[in-house]
């Protein structure tokens, strides 16, 4: 196969010189399982560095209300009661965001699907002076927009935001209401 298209090409632009390489002797497809691999590194330390900010925003929005807290619990709310009520407001929470960065996040992939990123734009004419072929993609790269992968995000992040919850929820559910009330955090 490679010498018919060196040949189709050779007869297509006489006095240009091609070299056709058969894929299974590509370098850079060599370094796919090891890019692979850089990839999900890379999107866990994503995923992980979400759950973060999340967490840092229901603990904060739990040591923002620990006078609503000990209110709520001195009328009589039961530790468990507490739990799951930061537990369901973080639920709510979760899938509104998650939902709302669905929607947003798909849309832009699904754009981006169709258009593409042409990077030559972004690179003020660097990329023109470049006679570097990029393997694989061109200057302009297409997003691979799926479902399954859009589903998954927003499963996860609802997911996260109630892992993320479990430790503000069971602290502001073992307080105390004269410990609540003496807080010195007001806002």
């Amino acid at each position: 196969v490679t010498r018919k298209i060196e040949a189709l090409l050779a007869a297509s632009q006489p006095g240009h010189e091609y070299r056709v390489i058969p894929w299974q002797q590509n370098e850079f497809i060599e370094l796919m399982p090891m890019i692979s691999s850089i990839y999900n590194i890379i999107m866990g330390i994503v995923m992980f560095i979400a759950g973060l900010v999340i967490l840092n925003t229901m603990l904060m929005a739990v040591m923002e209300r620990y006078h609503e807290i000990g209110v709520i619990k001195a009328l009589g709310f039961k530790n468990r009661e507490v739990f799951f009520m930061v537990l369901l407001e973080a639920f709510y929470i979760g899938i509104i965001g998650a939902i709302l960065g669905g929607v947003l996040g798909g849309a832009l992939s699904a754009y981006l699907e169709k258009v593409g990123i042409d990077f030559a734009a972004f690179s003020g004419g660097m990329m023109d002076k470049i006679d570097m072929p990029i393997p694989i993609y061109g200057r302009i790269i297409y997003l691979d927009f799926s479902f399954p992968i859009l589903i998954g995000a927003v499963i996860f992040g609802i997911l996260v935001t109630l892992l993320a919850v479990l430790y503000p929820a069971f602290k502001s559910a073992q307080m105390s209401p004269v410990e609540a009330f003496r807080s010195e955090l007001k806002v």
